[in-house]
């Protein structure tokens, strides 16, 4: 017997045997573990309703999520349909670590690295999908996240920021050039600069259990351009800030599928963040 799973564009063909009633016992199982901590939505909550408001700033969506996260796939979907609503004001980091980011043998999953490690256990991640919306309280019920986004999203903000980023493909040395400007002072600002990748084929677990070694993951989180708690900024509106940063891209990234996300963030949440691409 077969049938076909679709997810993020990619048919997988399953074949089944028929299964013994140990081995249908022992399936069950495994996936109760997978499903323990992963966050689940009710059939209740799987509309939400959104009115489209102007932006008057953009949104950052640090989505905590996992390969062997059986519900991820969909709260990415989720983000799909946010960005395609609300356009480039959407900003999304897939932050990848936390329950679902390693093995029972404690080995990591590709996508999980140092760096999503440490946001996951920053923020004592239990359940995935997770998500923090501008900096806010978490939320890992995703279709509530329009909500969040709404009214993030309905704020006006001072701050402006440019990007220029320069890359040398023979040496894989890039430069990121941040112009921040502010018409109102803003006390106790901080700044933060990531690398981020598209378009990144990885296994991922799915709801029923198999496992689509086609997936494609995209807003991976791959590095902090600087420190990874940010840095201490002063943004005054008597001149602009501008700040240049010189990393190296790994060489298992893809240039061209490579972004910069820059954000400016107080205790009170993101005031503004941009993405910006690479390579043009």
């Amino acid at each position: 017997m077969t049938h076909a799973v679709t997810s993020a564009g990619y048919t997988t063909i399953i074949h089944h045997k028929p299964m013994k009633l140990k081995n249908i016992i022992a399936f069950a199982a495994c996936i109760v573990a997978l499903l323990a901590s992963c966050s689940n939505i009710d059939e209740n909550e799987r509309f939400v309703k959104g009115d489209k408001v102007a932006a008057g700033r953009n949104v950052l969506i640090e989505d905590y999520t996992g390969q062997a996260c059986v519900n991820c796939p969909s709260a990415m979907a989720e983000l799909t349909k946010l960005h395609d609503k609300f356009g480039d004001n959407i900003i999304a980091v897939g932050v990848y670590g936390g329950p679902f980011g390693k093995s029972k043998k404690g080995t990591f999953y590709p996508l999980t690295n140092e760096l999503g490690e440490y946001y996951n256990t920053q923020q004592n991640i239990s359940e995935q999908p997770n998500a923090r919306i501008n900096r806010g309280p978490l939320n890992n019920n995703y279709l509530k996240w329009q909500d969040d986004v709404s009214t993030q999203m309905a704020l006006t903000t001072p701050i402006d920021i440019k990007c220029v980023n320069k890359y040398d493909a023979a040496s894989r040395a890039a430069e990121i050039a941040l112009t921040i400007t502010t018409s109102e002072n803003i006390a106790s600002t901080y700044l933060q600069v990531w690398l981020i990748e598209d378009n990144v084929v990885s296994p991922q677990y799915l709801f029923d259990g198999s496992v689509n070694k086609e997936f494609v993951h995209n807003h991976v989180l791959r590095a902090a351009v600087n420190d990874k708690d940010g840095e201490p900024v002063a943004i005054t509106a008597e001149k602009p800030m501008e700040k240049t940063y010189t990393t190296n891209i790994d060489a298992k990234l893809k240039a061209e599928d490579v972004y910069v996300v820059a954000f400016v963030f107080t205790a009170d949440g993101v005031q503004q963040v941009i993405k910006e691409k690479l390579v043009k």
